[in-house]
This record gives C-alpha cells, sequence and structure tokens, in this order.
C-alpha cells in the first residue's frame, strides 16, 4: 500500500520525513556517501506491508540514479517475512531484516540492482512501514 501525495501545509510525520528527505543537506549527505552528484528527489512515498504483501523482483529503471527505503518498523520478527532482498549476485542474495530507522541505498539505471520483498506470512498483524524514493 501506497501513500498519496497529501495537501501542501501539512505536517503529518510522513510530510515531516519527505520535508527533511527533500532538503539539500540530505542530498549532500548522499553525494557524500555515493559521490553521483545528485540533485533532488524525484518521488517519496510511504509503503505498509500487511498479512500476504510482497514486492516482486524488479529493478527501479527510469526512475533516478538513487534508491532509498528508510524503514520505520519497530520489533519486526525476520520469521514474519517482508524481508528486502537485494538480487545482485544471484549466487549470493543478500536479506535485509527491517529494522526501526535503518536506511537502505542502492544505485538505479541500467538494471542495476534487482530487488524484492519477500511476502508478509498470513495473518500478521504487526504492519511492515517505510519510505522509499528516488534521487536524480
Amino acid at each position: 500500500y501506497r501513500t498519496l501525495p497529501h495537501n501542501e501545509g501539512c505536517n503529518c510525520t510522513h510530510c515531516s520525513i519527505n520535508d527533511f528527505l527533500c532538503t539539500p543537506k540530505m542530498v549532500n549527505i548522499l553525494n557524500e556517501i555515493t559521490d553521483l552528484k545528485l540533485e533532488k528527489p524525484t518521488t517519496i512515498f510511504a509503503n505498509k506491508y500487511t498479512s500476504d504483501c510482497f514486492l516482486a523482483t524488479h529493478t527501479d529503471d527510469g526512475n533516478g540514479r538513487l534508491a532509498f527505503v528508510l524503514h520505520l518498523t519497530k520489533y519486526w520478527n525476520a520469521c514474519w517475512g517482508g524481508l528486502y532482498m537485494d538480487h545482485s549476485d544471484l549466487n549470493n542474495i543478500k536479506t535485509i531484516i527491517p529494522s526501526f530507522n535503518k536506511l537502505i541505498i542502492f544505485k538505479v539505471g541500467q538494471h542495476e540492482t534487482p530487488h524484492s520483498v519477500s511476502p508478509v506470512a498470513n495473518d500478521i498483524t504487526h504492519q511492515r512501514l517505510s519510505i522509499t524514493g528516488w534521487y536524480e
């Protein structure tokens, strides 16, 4: 489930995080880490994964040059699924357990960094929350 754009001037938690991710300070931090000479975010939205939700393997080609996932879930159990999976090396698929305040960044373009989110187990009452987007 993805969020829809909010009204201008909204100061909910999602919009406050979005505002910070759009600041020159955040763009500069990402440039220091990646040396990609990024200018601005292209799209930012929140995600909610509940029972039986997943995201099939894909690349984010065409959305920007750097993608990010900011995990906001507290107390997630890996047994519940909802794991971020990096398929860049099919002989060694990297799995990241969502945990609160964990930021994942990865390059986008030319089929770089195929990734997925494993299915959340049936009847899980917890929600896997994150904010996702791209920078160009």
